[in-house]
């Protein structure tokens, strides 16, 4: 299977819950990978390499040298990833504080390779901060379509940036990301677009990801009432 890179934003993270990412991503049964992160809180750097020193695949840690909201942060890691691994033609999108499965990257890649298609996402389980589980489905949880057809995504986005792997051409295409406006637009909504509007969009119906719940989610799992307000 493919190389792929790996692109995170860090902001002010908690070590613990950083570390058992890290870990989960040492841990992939497809080893040919590389991680590109990007401090977004101009303050991380020293815990950041310290922590990296733990693992043995490849980093390149970045600083944007200023505090980024997390559409603008991986926006700029994404960039970031594209420059440093010219010749990748897949790259996948990490939270700090998840969990991810053992075949993460491989059933993402072999979705793509196999659909052809230009984003794979899949479901998620929620665990709570001590790593307990919440619920074993966010698609059941918040009653999200599986199957997309053309305007979906307009009403309703149902794709989960930390569940993401796309190609190359998604990602060049995607950038740089639209300014907001009224809507916001999070990244992995504006990813999911460009990639149907390219080779569409392919879902893995198994949870390859440990959604971790806090209370400093950006914005969390909630049920279908509260998903859909």
């Amino acid at each position: 299977m493919a190389f792929c890179t790996i692109v995170m934003a860090v902001y002010e993270p908690d070590q613990d819950f950083l570390f058992e990412q890290l870990t989960s991503i040492a841990n992939q049964d497809h080893k040919d990978f590389a991680v590109c992160v990007v401090l977004a809180d101009a303050s991380s750097k020293n815990d950041l390499t310290n922590l990296c020193r733990n693992f043995d695949f490849t980093v390149s840690i970045v600083d944007a040298g200023k505090k980024l909201d997390p559409t603008h942060a991986f926006e700029f890691a994404l960039s970031s990833a594209l420059e440093r691994w010219p010749d990748c033609n897949y790259f996948a999108l990490s939270d700090q504080d998840d969990i991810w499965e053992a075949n993460r990257l491989s059933q993402g890649l072999r979705k793509l390779e196999q659909d052809k298609t230009s984003l794979a996402h899949s479901d998620a389980t929620g665990i709570y901060r001590d790593g307990n589980m919440i619920f074993p489905s966010l698609f059941q949880l918040e009653h999200r379509q599986k199957t997309l057809w053309k305007n979906d995504l307009l009403y309703r986005n149902t794709v989960t940036a930390m569940t993401c792997i796309f190609t190359r051409v998604t990602a060049q295409n995607a950038l740089p990301f639209p300014q907001q406006d009224g809507q916001h637009f999070h990244h992995d909504l504006w990813l999911a677009l460009v990639a149907q509007r390219l080779d569409g969009i392919s879902f893995i119906d198994m949870p390859l990801v440990q959604y971790r719940q806090h209370d400093n989610n950006v914005i969390g799992a909630a049920p279908e009432k509260e998903a859909l307000s």
